[in-house]
């Protein structure tokens, strides 16, 4: 356990060194509070004596209400106040500005340590703790990736998708006025089946994991979304951006996949390396509108692209659908 003590007499520091030493604790001190406030934000101390009366620009009570506000949340370092007199007011004062415990000067090292040993197990519950809020979020993370992350390529998959569109549809309705635009992209990797056949299901996979990389690197804003929607299949959510923008967007990710150059001489194109279909479509959010609609329309979108010759972009308008 690490000990920091504030005291303005250093005759009680050193005495404080000894008995906390013995202990086989280490020991980090000074006579100034400010310094004490960047020790602790430095050290990290699991533990704080602090001396009531320090210096005319701050007492021990500020000195504890400052550790308190430089604390990490999630944390509760103990506090022991030191004092010459204690009373009902000023053990009222300490527990107000933050501290945990009180003891009276003179000292004597038999209660020193019986202290010190009851805020040690304090420390070691407060790490069994931590260590078991980081083993609930590590959990609670793959839980999440098992759920909705796709485990080839590294992006959301089909049930993400379904959640973000039905939570990014509602939030315009909820935050912003009816009647913002919103965009889907569906793509599809051109011809992936005969990839497959003539390079072997390894070549496949590793085709699907550069194309979403590619993909998502273009992306720049956070709810601009990347879902691996099945197969060779990805749908890309653009809430509030219009046709025009959707549009440009499908093109760059067309043109940063043929880009690639991943040879693929039955691609079903003029070119023999990997391309994509795209199928765009938008529509005007309202509390009474259908998003999945809109998906519907990007995929009728997405066969235009196709039946057309691949590697191009298509569009289709959801009333139309």
């Amino acid at each position: 356990m690490k000990v920091l003590a504030i005291d303005d007499s250093k005759t009680l520091l050193l005495l404080l060194k000894s008995v906390i030493e013995q202990l086989g604790h280490e020991f980090v001190s000074s006579n100034d509070p400010q310094e004490g406030i960047k020790l602790f934000q430095r050290e990290k101390p699991d533990l704080v004596i602090l001396d009531v009366e320090l210096s005319e620009e701050m007492d021990g009570y500020e000195c504890a209400r400052q550790i308190r506000r430089v604390s990490a949340e999630e944390e509760w370092i103990p506090i022991i106040f030191l004092s010459g007199m204690v009373n009902d007011e000023s053990i009222a004062a300490g527990i107000d500005a933050g501290g945990d415990d009180y003891l009276t000067k003179p000292f004597s090292d038999i209660t020193l340590k019986a202290k010190i040993k009851a805020m040690q197990r304090i420390a070691e519950m407060r790490q069994q703790l931590t260590q078991f809020a980081t083993l609930i979020k590590k959990s609670n993370q793959k839980l999440y990736e098992l759920t909705y992350i796709d485990g080839l390529t590294g992006v959301s998959n089909r049930r993400a998708f379904d959640k973000g569109l039905v939570r990014e549809w509602n939030k315009i309705c909820r935050l912003e006025k009816p009647g913002k635009p919103f965009s889907l992209i569906m793509i599809d990797i051109d011809k992936f089946k005969f990839f497959n056949d003539h390079y072997g299901h390894k070549a496949g996979d590793e085709c699907l994991q550069k194309v979403a990389q590619v993909l998502k690197e273009h992306l720049r804003r956070s709810v601009e979304m990347l879902c691996r929607y099945g197969g060779e299949e990805f749908v890309v959510l653009l809430p509030s951006l219009g046709k025009d923008e959707a549009m440009k967007i499908a093109e760059t990710l067309r043109k940063s996949i043929q880009a690639i150059g991943i040879a693929h001489a039955g691609s079903g194109t003029d070119s023999k390396v990997v391309t994509i279909s795209l199928g765009v479509s938008t529509a005007m959010v309202s509390e009474k509108g259908d998003p999945f609609k809109l998906l519907s329309a990007a995929d009728l979108a997405l066969y235009e692209a196709k039946e057309h010759g691949r590697n191009q972009v298509a569009y289709l308008d959801p009333k139309e659908n």
